[in-house]
């Protein structure tokens, strides 16, 4: 038991963030030293179970959306998890045969928003032998690379004077393309609609994606083929589906302003 507070001591010192996180959870921390012979992703299970029925304190963050608790939770307690046991990876379940199904059907395009979960979906196509092309700002982060263990990661179509001549290739090549709509606004997000255009131009399928968190802390990837398919949906419409196809997980997104661009 020394010998972990010493470790413990070391970490507060070197690691300031994370260190902040568990002193808000002294709770945790016992439960963590308590059950720390475990391997990690018994460890992780174990201790989301105990989240589940006794919480967390949460650093007091503005949201982009107001984000359900459980998964506000999830997403802290991975994040903080790994810097104490490095060797823990995401547990991810592989798509279920009627997700690849669907995938597989036709060239897709996939709006998802910015849920703290989104790596867990493309670490899935991964886990299903599907390829995956992400519209964002950015690139992702190594060491998020790094957590989820993919064998191929997601290729990033930078957003950009190109992007969309880049992402027409993604889909030739077999790739389901995925783009986030959201970024955040003064007063609330907004959504950008040329992605919606371009999924008409290019007449491949129009997919909602979110990640949805387990009773054993494992994500689950949820799919849900838009009725804009089928039907001639306005922009709105379109939007209004995808609002509550993210607030049936039980998360409820602010008032999102649609940017006709």
């Amino acid at each position: 038991m020394f010998a972990v507070l010493n470790c413990f001591h070391a970490f507060v010192r070197r690691y300031p963030e994370p260190a902040i996180f568990y002193l808000r959870n002294p709770r945790l921390v016992m439960f963590l030293m308590k059950n720390w012979k475990l391997s990690e992703r018994q460890l992780f299970r174990l201790a989301w179970a105990w989240i589940s029925m006794n919480g967390l304190r949460l650093f007091d963050k503005k949201p982009l959306y107001e984000i359900s608790a459980h998964r506000v939770s999830h997403y802290e307690f991975r994040y903080y998890f790994r810097w104490l046991f490095r060797n823990y990876t995401a547990e991810v379940v592989p798509l279920r045969p009627d997700q690849v199904a669907l995938l597989q059907s036709q060239p897709s395009v996939v709006v998802v928003e910015h849920g703290q979960g989104e790596l867990a979906l493309y670490a899935a196509m991964d886990l299903s032998n599907l390829r995956s092309s992400v519209m964002m700002w950015g690139d992702f982060k190594r060491q998020d690379i790094e957590f989820y263990r993919f064998n191929t990661p997601p290729k990033v179509v930078l957003k950009g004077a190109n992007s969309f001549l880049e992402a027409r290739s993604a889909l030739k090549a077999g790739a389901t393309l995925f783009s986030y709509v959201d970024h955040s606004g003064e007063d609330a997000p907004i959504v950008t609609t040329s992605i919606f255009k371009f999924r008409e131009a290019v007449k491949a399928q129009l997919l909602f994606a979110r990640v949805d968190v387990g009773p054993q802390g494992e994500m689950h990837s949820v799919f849900l083929r838009s009725s804009a398919n089928d039907h001639a949906l306005s922009i709105e419409e379109t939007m209004q589906e995808f609002r509550s196809f993210a607030r049936s997980d039980e998360r409820h997104p602010a008032d999102i302003r649609v940017r006709i661009c």
